[in-house]
């Protein structure tokens, strides 16, 4: 299986086990989901590019996360366990290791009733 697919059914899995975002979430999401009601999450496309050495097969990946609240003092404590929940993700996953997952940068918009929170890792893996 491939580096991207499985840092993303690791974060999923990461995110709905987290006590605090499945007590005040309506949902964790593979992908944009239609029609549901914040607050939610779901992440966005993981972009992956080469991160091998000589000797091992290796990917940098950027990994988002959504965070969408119907109120903005909701989303504070929403996005700060959503990286926790991350940044806490095991280092061994099945032909794949997590080298570094960091956290990069944060990104908080209002559009309408909408308040979201993107937060992008950076998430280096070595094969093996």
């Amino acid at each position: 299986m491939s580096a991207a697919t499985l840092l993303r059914e690791a974060a999923l899995a990461a995110l709905r086990a987290d006590p605090l975002l499945s007590a005040r979430l309506n949902g964790v999401y593979d992908s944009v989901p239609p029609g549901a009601q914040p607050p939610f999450t779901y992440l966005p496309d993981i972009l992956s590019v080469d991160w091998g050495t000589k000797t091992a097969r290796g990917r940098e990946l950027r990994l988002g996360v959504m965070v969408e609240a119907p109120e903005a003092k909701a989303l504070p404590d929403l996005a700060d366990a959503a990286e926790a929940a991350i940044l806490a993700l095991p280092p061994d996953l099945p032909g794949w290791r997590i080298a570094s997952c960091v956290y990069l940068r944060s990104l908080a918009s209002d559009e309408g009733k909408q308040r979201r929170r993107l937060i992008e890792f950076r998430v280096r893996m070595l094969e093996g």
